[in-house]
């Protein structure tokens, strides 16, 4: 038997997630003597080193194969389909070199630009700003939002290429603007005695709304005029 690291490029998932496979391969000759003679002709004259190399280079291109076809949630959370499927793809060109995988796993999935780990975690953004109103006075009001991931091809579209600060910068200029057009809106006084009720609510729901394409969710939002 032969025990193959495999480690691949960075691969997009099936929603569009950049990462990495780190994986390891039993693979052992077959045990028909046309299988074995299949190998026998195949490896003829290399090196363990080479032949090491000729099946590392088939198991890393049917990894990648998988990885492309499966979904984030799918190779975080269920392994083993992502094993069996693996397994099906691969059997065919291994078995032309007289070969078959004894076991496949996986060792690890790496976050290779952070992105996994966004689409994970809940997005927080606090900031406080003057508002003008209807009736042209200004209101203080500090923002406190949650947001989660939704929908991930849309969010790794959007933010992909975002550092963290940009993101949130982002977001923060975008929820600005939703407030500042339904502010403008109501007086000062509607204002005061809506923020803890129906404004509040009316805001989430526009927010919502906004961050939709975005692939995001608000979770939880808190206005409090200050």
């Amino acid at each position: 038997a032969r025990i193959i690291d495999i480690k691949s490029p960075e691969i997009l998932t099936r929603d569009k997630v950049p990462v990495a496979v780190e994986a390891v391969a039993t693979v052992k000759v077959a045990n028909s003597s046309e299988e074995i003679l299949k190998a026998a002709e195949r490896f003829l004259g290399k090196t363990e080193e080479e032949i090491n190399e000729n099946i590392k280079k088939v198991l890393e291109g049917h990894t990648c194969e998988v990885i492309a076809k499966t979904s984030l949630r799918q190779l975080l959370h269920d392994r083993e389909s992502v094993v069996s499927e693996f397994n099906k793809i691969a059997a065919s060109d291994l078995f032309k070199l007289g070969l078959f995988v004894d076991a496949y796993t996986i060792k690890d999935i790496l976050d290779v630009r952070g992105i996994i780990k966004q689409i994970l975690s809940n997005i927080n953004i606090n900031f406080t700003k003057d508002y003008d109103t209807k009736d042209y006075n200004k209101v203080k009001v500090e923002t406190n939002l949650i947001f989660k991931v939704e929908v991930i091809p849309d969010f790794v579209q959007n933010f992909g290429n975002f550092t963290l600060e940009q993101r949130d910068d982002f977001l923060k200029t975008l929820v600005y603007k939703v407030i500042s057009k339904k502010l403008k809106s109501i007086t000062q006084k509607e204002i005061q005695e809506q923020i803890d009720d129906k404004l509040s609510l009316d805001l989430i729901s526009a927010i919502d709304e906004e961050v939709k394409s975005l692939g995001l969710k608000v979770v939880k939002g808190l206005f409090i005029i200050v």
